[in-house]
């Protein structure tokens, strides 16, 4: 190791040195620098992904803020069409109440006279029928 002075370095220990470091350098050095290659790419990949994501997130955040105003104005909007709606209703009866009112209702009594009426103005045309007949015959007649 690094204890051994170097004028007791001998080929056999510098070759065995130098395995121990190509054996180190093949078998643990190369696939931890893959290893940090592999992490540093997926890291990498990470980064970009949650950068999407947020960016994404902050787009569906506009979304829901805009859906929520959306549902805002709704409800307003409805608010307002149930108020209208209860007015037309109201003015609607009370339109439907004055038609009603102002139907020409007669009572009973004033059915039978008008009935009665009619009744007499055929009899005065039987009548005048009857007349006009009679006429013709007496201006014959004196004739």
């Amino acid at each position: 190791g690094s204890a051994t002075p170097v004028d007791q370095i001998t080929p056999e220990l510098l070759a065995v040195a130098a395995q121990v470091k190509e054996q180190t350098d093949k078998e643990i050095i190369l696939p931890i620098m893959e290893l940090n290659e592999h992490i540093r790419a997926r890291k990498q990949d990470i980064v970009v992904m949650f950068n999407n994501q947020m960016s994404q997130l902050q787009t569906l955040r506009k979304m829901i803020a805009k859906l929520k105003q959306g549902e805002t104005d709704l409800a307003e909007k409805l608010e307002v069409i149930s108020s209208n709606a209860e007015s037309l209703a109201k003015r609607s009866a009370s339109v439907l109440q004055a038609a009603h009112d102002l139907q020409p209702t007669i009572t009973q009594a004033e059915f039978d006279y008008f009935q009665e009426l009619g009744r007499l103005q055929d009899r005065t045309k039987q009548w005048n029928s009857q007349l006009d007949r009679l006429q013709l015959k007496a201006s014959s007649v004196r004739e």
